[in-house]
C-alpha cells in the first residue's frame, strides 16, 4: 500500500506509468531493472535543457566535411539523408518549441580550444585539424539552419561526452537543470555518451529518436535500444513538443490572473 500525502503518491504514480509505458514499447529487451531507474517527475521547462551535440559544419555541411566523404555515403547516402531531411529540421522545431516554453537550449561543439590543437585529444586530433574544428574554426561552428539564437548557450567540448572535458554540468547545475532532451549526432559515437555521461551526474535524460542521426538505421536501432533499455527514455520530436505545450498551457491557466479565471477557480473548488 502507497502511504504519504496525495501529492506524492501522484507523483510516484506518474512516475512509475511514465517508466512502464516506456519500457512496453521496447519490448521484452528492455532490462529488468530500467522500471525503476527510468521513472522520473514529468517535465517542467524551468528545470529542462535541449542539448544539440555536435551540430556544426563538420558534421552537417553540404559544401565538406563528414557527408561529402564517400565512406560515409557521399551527399546521397544515408548519413546525409537522416541529417539534413530528418534530424536537422526536427532538432529546428524541437528547439523552437523549447524556446517558446522557456526551455533552455544549449549547443555542444565537439573542437580544440584553439588553431594550435594543444588540448585536443590525440585520438580526435587528426580529425579537428583536418575539419577545422577549433572554438572560432568553421568545423565548429554550429550549422546555421539551427543557430544558436539569442538566448541560447554555445559551448565546446574536447571529447565524445557533452559532460567530459566542458562545462555542460555546472552550466546545467547552476541553472537548476534536472531533465535533459538528447539531440545530435553522432547517435551511436558521441550523443550515447552524452546520455551516460548525464545519467551518472544524475540527469533525467531523454533521446529524441528522430533528432538525432549515424550511419545507418542498424545503429540507429541499436543506439536506441541500448539507451532505452536503462540510461533515458527515447521519444520522438512530436512526443516531446506536445508535452511542452501541455505543460506550457496548464501553467498559463493556473497563472492567468483575469477575474473570470479566478471564478471559475472559486466555483471548482
Amino acid at each position: 500500500m502507497q502511504t504519504g500525502t496525495p501529492q506524492r503518491v501522484h507523483s510516484y504514480n506518474h512516475r512509475m506509468s511514465q517508466a512502464t509505458g516506456a519500457l512496453n514499447s521496447r519490448g521484452p529487451n528492455a532490462m529488468p531493472e530500467a522500471l525503476g531507474v527510468l521513472a522520473r517527475p514529468p517535465i517542467d521547462p524551468a528545470t529542462t535543457a535541449l542539448v544539440v551535440v555536435d551540430a556544426t559544419n563538420a558534421f552537417c555541411s553540404d559544401e565538406r566535411g563528414m557527408l561529402t566523404r564517400p565512406e560515409a555515403g557521399g551527399l546521397t547516402g544515408y548519413y546525409a539523408t537522416r541529417v539534413r531531411e530528418v534530424m536537422i529540421p526536427n532538432i529546428a522545431r524541437l528547439a523552437a518549441a523549447c524556446r517558446e516554453a522557456g526551455v533552455m537550449v544549449v549547443f555542444m561543439r565537439v573542437g580544440s580550444s584553439t588553431s594550435y590543437y594543444r588540448d585536443a585529444l590525440p585520438a580526435l586530433r587528426s580529425s579537428f585539424v583536418s575539419s577545422e574544428e577549433y572554438d572560432g574554426g568553421w568545423g565548429s561552428t554550429v550549422a546555421p539552419e539551427l543557430g544558436p539564437l539569442p538566448g541560447d548557450l554555445s559551448l565546446m567540448k574536447r571529447g565524445s561526452g557533452s559532460f567530459i572535458g566542458s562545462s555542460l554540468d555546472s552550466v546545467l547545475r547552476n541553472a537548476g537543470i534536472c531533465h535533459v532532451l538528447y539531440t545530435g549526432l553522432v547517435t551511436n559515437a558521441c550523443v550515447l555518451p552524452s546520455v551516460g555521461e548525464g545519467f551518472d551526474l544524475g540527469y533525467w535524460g531523454y533521446l529524441v529518436s528522430d533528432a538525432t542521426a549515424t550511419y545507418s538505421q542498424r545503429l540507429q536501432d541499436m543506439s536506441e535500444e541500448i539507451i532505452s533499455g536503462y540510461m533515458a527514455m527515447v521519444q520522438s520530436t512530436d512526443e516531446l513538443i506536445a508535452q511542452l505545450k501541455r505543460v506550457s498551457a496548464t501553467t498559463a491557466a493556473e497563472t492567468d490572473p483575469t477575474p473570470s479565471h479566478r471564478s471559475r477557480n472559486a466555483t471548482a473548488r
